[in-house]
């Protein structure tokens, strides 16, 4: 009996230390409560309540794990974290569009919006996630987006360049404003145009070969 309860603890404890190498995120019940995700070795820090949706964490995790493991090391090592809440609440009259997902660099902070669910888009958890993670990316590798390199090439792309969602599809109204959201200036594109590298690489190569070949260059 002993020797069976002692190959029980044993498999248990080599399950959890597995566990702990796989890109798995930290479920918790906790209101508020701050959990790992285990990314390439990185812990990453999560906050959020427990009633968001299991799907939506798993897709926000993904879209970290996406991410270069550049960025996750220095996403951790200077401290920022990810929180994922209901809703975002901003300023209309300064934002009028509703925001999905937000970057704080005083906070040290990515904020996803967990509801309410949008129709039509695919993995959009992920997208929003690899969109702020790449706000982020811009002030890690050095705030890229005010050097001459990528000012020339928001001139360049931006009266052209629609982000993958968006390709190929006529929008109006509040989806035509979202549409162009990519282009709004030059911070907004290049955490689009990352994301498309990161997330949909043959469509940046192939319509936008000058912003593929940043891309390419940058996370060589």
């Amino acid at each position: 009996m002993k020797k069976v309860l002692f190959a029980v603890v044993l498999i248990v404890i080599i399950l959890v230390i597995t566990a702990g190498y796989k890109k798995q995120y930290q479920a918790s019940t906790v209101e508020g409560a701050e959990n790992k995700f285990v990314i390439e070795k990185q812990y990453v820090n999560v906050v959020y309540d427990s009633d968001i949706q299991d799907f939506v964490i798993q897709e926000i995790q993904k879209g970290i794990a996406s991410m270069p493991v550049d960025v996750i090391k220095g996403f951790v090592n200077e401290g920022w974290k990810v929180s994922i809440v209901k809703e975002i609440e901003r300023d209309e009259d300064i934002y009028p569009m509703s925001a999905v997902g937000e970057t704080d660099y005083e906070a040290a902070t990515v904020t996803i919006q967990a509801e309410p669910l949008p129709p039509g888009v695919a993995n959009v958890f992920l997208i929003r996630t690899v969109h702020e993670m790449s706000h982020f990316a811009d002030y890690f590798y050095g705030n890229l987006t005010d050097k001459d390199e990528w000012v020339k090439l928001y001139e360049d792309n931006k009266d052209k360049y629609v982000e993958y969602e968006y390709s190929g599809v006529d929008f109006v109204g509040d989806s035509a404003a979202a549409a162009k959201y990519a282009t709004s200036d030059k911070y907004e594109m290049f955490a689009c145009a990352m994301k498309d590298y990161i997330l949909h690489v043959e469509y940046l190569k192939k319509s936008y070969p000058d912003l593929y070949g940043y891309f390419k260059q940058l996370l060589a």
